[in-house]
């Protein structure tokens, strides 16, 4: 699951201005507010009043709500259509010029739920940002406590059995570093995954550096014990596999994993003990393997504009390898031109329906040739690539003439508007054609291992998931992992992402990380598929934040395998960039 940079680049809502009128104690409601000059649209909120509109990229909302010192307040903000639009959410403090809160809103994500505790009396102020549009936007106050209502429910959690029976049930683990390869904190782990095919690791929001360090230790464990030798990241085929190549050759093992993975994990320290792992056995008997299973192109080897499309130039040279003829060979072909329009994701202007025809016929009967006449590994990589270029210009251009996804079984793999059907596809191929018989982890979003997103409050967001796919391929031979975080902070590792603060307690009903804050436990893993055949009360709906550390309830039992606790959050934190 991946979002653009921040609309909220180097915001700061210098010369805010605040004129307050004495609120009426009845509802809430502050009669004038002035806010300038950085915002383009003012409102107030309160219990009684919601705001309705359109956000442009370059224009800011700001909506004014008065609290209370001791008061929780909880803010619901909507799009009509989260998977085509996406926005951010940001709140001020009383006088303060830099955000607090952030949440971002869309990309199949859950409504976004504004939560807070004011800490001082006055006016908090939401900002709304898009980096292009964002329809149907609704912002409405679902709740304020009074002063004294959450600390009186956190300190009920000490007899909640829930907690004792969390406290008891837990697997504790030691550590996060993935340099600590003191197993024996992780040994509980084995019954629970000795019969996985497929472990999925997923991350409430990718820039959760503690999420990427504790999965990057589950990763040494799970190759270095349990026979575990293939590691697919959410990133693309090609990208992946140029990475993990360059890698095998030797080359510096960040800069070559920074041609595969997508920015925000190639960029982070915290992936840095893994990448080293992974080069320290490249040239081993048994090497922690590299693959992709995105659709979309992630590295800096395809999808950039300012960089050479090294993909043709490698396609060419094993079409020429290999005597197989067509327009690829050539790079002056109307075929090679459209394709590396594609990969520079260069929209404008569409090609026509002449040009789209003679590039999918391209790519069919070149991947065909390949599949017939080259039966070897790099054989079976290209035949991929060039049929995940066509889903590619089925999403980019809807004017394509082929069929979007002819391996999809059911009316929620056809229709859903994100490309999840496309990874579990991909998965399925790393699985039964590249690497059939071997132990594959995955690294990915939590929304994307899920499955059965309809049980939960928000399911109707996602109708299928990459994690529906790979439960419907390998069943209970797949364990899928969610981590979340009761507190701290998130950080996409770029100076032009804001962070944003982990707010726990966003409902009035316990959440599942709040219970778990009470045992006492830094990290800690529960086994959901152990609790859910138990009958226990994990079995029943419940509140939780796996979706970009944003509340929803839901049998969580049916949608993941395992929660893995982490008590406080450390944001990604960026590597120096090179020279």
């Amino acid at each position: 699951m991946t979002r653009g940079v921040s609309a909220l680049t180097g915001l700061a809502l210098t010369g805010l201005v605040l004129t307050l009128v004495v609120p009426d104690p009845a509802d809430g409601i502050v009669q004038a507010t002035e806010l300038s000059p950085a915002c383009d649209t003012t409102a107030n909120l309160s219990t009684a009043a919601r705001w309705e509109g359109e956000l442009v990229s370059g224009k800011r909302v700001c909506l004014a709500l008065y609290l209370e010192h001791g008061q929780f307040a909880r803010v619901r903000v909507e799009t009509a259509n989260a998977f085509a639009d996406f926005l951010e959410a940001t709140v001020l403090a009383p006088g303060d010029s830099v955000p607090f809160l952030r949440v971002p809103e869309g990309e199949g994500n859950p409504p976004a739920e504004l939560s807070w505790e004011a800490h001082n009396t006055g006016i908090h102020t939401i900002v709304l940002t898009t980096p292009a549009r964002a329809r149907g936007v609704t912002v409405a106050v679902t709740e304020i406590e009074d002063p004294g209502v959450l600390a009186a429910r956190r300190r009920a959690m000490a007899t909640d059995p829930r907690v004792a029976w969390l406290a008891d049930r837990t697997i504790p683990i030691r550590t996060l570093d993935p340099e600590d390869t003191e197993f024996a904190d992780l040994q509980p782990l084995r019954p629970l995954l000795d019969d996985a095919r497929v472990v999925l690791l997923g991350e409430a929001d990718h820039g959760d550096g503690s999420d990427f360090l504790a999965k990057s230790r589950l990763i040494r464990f799970l190759h270095a014990e349990m026979g575990f030798d293939v590691l697919a990241f959410e990133s693309g085929v090609y990208d992946m596999w140029r990475a993990g190549r360059e890698i095998t050759a030797g080359r510096d093992p960040m800069v070559s994993f920074e041609q595969g993975a997508y920015w925000m994990w190639a960029r982070s320290r915290q992936l840095e003990p893994l990448v080293a792992y992974v080069a320290a056995t490249a040239r081993t008997s048994r090497p922690l393997v590299l693959a992709g299973f995105d659709v979309q192109y992630s590295g800096t080897v395809s999808g950039r504009r300012e960089l050479p499309d090294t993909m043709l130039v490698e396609l060419r040279t094993f079409l020429a390898a290999n005597r197989i003829a067509g327009p690829f060979a050539d790079p002056q072909s109307a075929e090679s031109q459209v394709l590396r329009r594609l990969h520079a994701n260069a929209n404008r202007p569409v090609p026509d329906s002449t040009a789209l025809a003679a590039l999918e016929r391209a790519i069919a009967a070149t991947a065909d040739r390949i599949e017939l006449e080259v039966n070897t590994h790099e054989g079976r990589y290209w035949a991929r690539i060039l049929r995940n270029d066509a889903l590619q210009a089925a999403r980019r251009w809807p004017q394509w003439p082929g069929a979007r996804r002819p391996y999809c079984a059911t009316e929620a793999c056809r229709t859903t508007k994100d490309r999840d059907p496309e990874m579990a596809h991909n998965l399925s191929w790393l699985a039964n054609q590249l690497y059939p018989g071997r132990k594959i982890i995955v690294w990915a979003h939590n929304g994307h291992i899920m499955r059965n997103l309809s049980s939960s409050e928000f399911g109707n967001r996602a109708t299928y998931t990459m994690g529906d796919g790979v439960w419907s391929e390998f069943g209970a031979r797949s364990y899928a992992i969610a981590l979340v975080s009761y507190d701290g902070s998130s950080h996409w590792p770029s100076p032009q992402q804001s962070t944003y603060t982990i707010v726990p307690d966003q409902r009035r009903e316990a959440e599942f990380e709040e219970l778990m804050a009470a045992t006492g436990h830094r990290f800690g893993l529960v086994d959901l598929r152990a609790a859910v055949a138990e009958g226990t009360w994990l079995a029943q709906p419940f509140f939780a934040r796996p979706m970009n550390h944003s509340t929803d309830r839901s049998r969580w039992g049916s949608n993941v395998d395992a929660f893995l606790f982490i008590r406080t959050q450390e944001p990604a934190v960026a590597i120096a960039r090179r020279p």
